[in-house]
């Protein structure tokens, strides 16, 4: 298609675009008009996203409402400019023309001009009209026959060249321009006019073609605008999203991971506090659950511990009282009553050694029920570690399955309960024996004390089975237990008498390898 085809089809689109604009915004009106009487507005609760979204419209809307403002006025100015530099352009042609038959009639003069140039020509003398090129104009009155006064100052007083007004037939504007002809003494005695009636109607469809442009150009500008509007409002409002479906799940009680910080200004502050206070309340949590879990345990533990304690004495003093008294066959005695004593004396032995393990259990649910009496003092951790070691000269000479080997570092001092903390290493050097596996060669538990950034330590390790990897978050617990024997309080009661001092108790692992122990205590205040 020709090029002022497609230009005209552009100017149609534009033009059903702005209408389409000015209808949509009427209706829009109308309908806020209708949702207030109905007492849907004020909207009582609108969401952020929303608001920053109406913010950025806003300014879209101005911007471009005062771009097309001053757009319009900047062509209007640049079209009156180019207009009257065409009026300059043929008024002086129209001149050149006109002193170029000097013997003709001024009528004739000016119908030469207006066929050379095709354009309508009037001559005035002085303010008068003297002739024109349209007759039929002048008789039917629709040409001034006087002179406008600001052009004939322009022209007769002030010496300028060039004159323009802006001239109406009825509702149809029009430019007309003026330029001064001298007499022979070079003051302007006439003055040639040339009207842009007959090409106005182009002028103004080529003015609107420029409006229409304009705003088509922006048109496409708000569109932009709208669409980067919707990108950037999404792109503020995620992190306050996921802020409150973080602040939902946290209500709700689900864990939650950490918010990725995307930003590093006033919201993404925000969102390293909410990832904080997140991160406090799980682990306020976590240690409320453990209390509590703790708490019923111990409740348990000692209605446990009281209803086997009770019993145990009466029936291991029964079973010792049948034992004294209880007449060992002599070598004369028949042979039944020979294998009843050696009956006898195996089921009261193993009577005795079951009430005893009892008696185990029920001390170590005493122990993890109740808050012990604590009595804190000032002792050398390697000496309590030697002590403990001591105790286990004679179990581990009698099994053969390991080897302990000391490596005490000394003043260390701590302040603690001395009978609490050798419990602790006991328990653990326990422990580490219990885990070395039947194998040839005894294993090997090192039990060393040292001085670890300015904080007393004791370690046991062993090169036993090790920890399974599913299960050493329980190891602390109450209950959780890997041997057979005893019930698993051992080191959730180690846990809690190392925290009463201040300190910290952690393991390391490798499945098949070994594990260690490690109880970090803090140092004693100097004197």
């Amino acid at each position: 298609a020709p090029a002022g085809d497609r230009l005209d089809r552009m100017f149609v689109l534009l033009r059903l675009c702005l209408a389409g604009l000015v209808l949509g915004a009427v209706v829009f009106g109308v309908g806020l008009i209708v949702r207030r009487r109905a007492g849907l507005l004020p909207v009582q609760r609108t969401r952020f996203r929303d608001k920053v979204l109406n913010r950025f419209l806003v300014v879209g809307l101005a911007s471009v409402a005062l771009t097309g403002a001053v757009g319009q006025r900047v062509i209007v100015e640049q079209n009156r400019e180019a207009v009257r530099d065409g009026l300059r352009q043929r008024l002086s042609r129209a001149a050149a023309v006109f002193a170029l038959e000097p013997l003709a009639s001024e009528s004739a003069r000016l119908d030469a001009v207006s066929v050379a140039l095709g354009v309508d020509v009037h001559l005035y003398r002085g303010e008068q009209l003297e002739a024109s090129s349209r007759r039929q104009l002048v008789r039917q009155r629709l040409i001034e026959p006087r002179l406008p006064g600001m052009v004939y100052r322009a022209l007769f007083l002030e010496d300028q060249p060039y004159a323009f007004s802006e001239d109406e037939i009825g509702t149809f504007g029009y430019t007309t321009g003026y330029l001064a002809l001298p007499d022979s003494l070079g003051r302007p005695a006439e003055a040639l006019a040339i009207p842009t009636l007959s090409e106005q109607a182009g002028i103004e469809a080529g003015r609107s073609r420029y409006v229409a442009y304009l705003f088509g150009g922006l048109l496409a500008l708000l569109a932009a605008i709208l669409v980067i509007a919707v990108v950037l409002a999404g792109q503020l409002t995620r992190p306050f999203g996921r802020l409150r479906e973080g602040l939902r799940r946290v209500g709700a009680g689900e864990a939650e991971e950490p918010i990725p910080v995307e930003t590093h200004d006033e919201v993404g502050e925000l969102v390293e506090s909410f990832n904080a206070m997140q991160a406090a309340l799980v682990e306020s949590r976590r240690q409320l659950a453990e209390q509590e879990r703790e708490m019923a345990w111990s409740t348990m533990a000692r209605q446990v511990a009281h209803e086997i304690k009770n019993p145990l004495m009466p029936m291991k003093l029964s079973v010792q009282h049948l034992q004294r008294t209880f007449h060992q066959p002599g070598d004369e005695a028949p042979p039944e009553d020979i294998r009843f004593a050696g009956q006898f004396e195996r089921t009261t032995g193993m009577l005795i050694d079951q009430i005893e393990t009892l008696d185990r259990i029920a001390s170590d649910f005493s122990r993890f029920a109740r808050m012990p009496m604590r009595a804190p003092e000032t002792f050398d951790l390697s000496e309590v570690a030697r002590e403990a070691a001591a105790l286990f000269e004679g179990p581990l000479a009698e099994s053969g399955r390991a080897a302990l080997h000391l490596d005490l570092t000394p003043d260390l001092t701590v302040v603690a309960d001395r009978e609490e903390l050798r419990r602790v290493l006991v328990n653990l050097l326990t422990n580490a024996l219990q885990s070395i596996p039947d194998r040839e060669g005894p294993g090997q538990i090192h039990l060393r004390t040292r001085r670890a950034d300015g904080r007393p330590e004791a370690e046991v390790a062993d090169d036993g089975a090790g920890i399974p990897e599913d299960i050493q978050e329980k190891v602390f617990q109450p209950s959780f237990s890997t041997k057979t024997s005893g019930m698993g309080l051992g080191l959730a009661i180690s846990k809690r008498a190392v925290e009463a001092a201040g300190g910290a108790i952690t393991f390391e692992t490798t499945e098949g390898q070994g594990t260690t122990f490690t109880v970090s205590l803090p140092p004693a205040p100097e004197e």
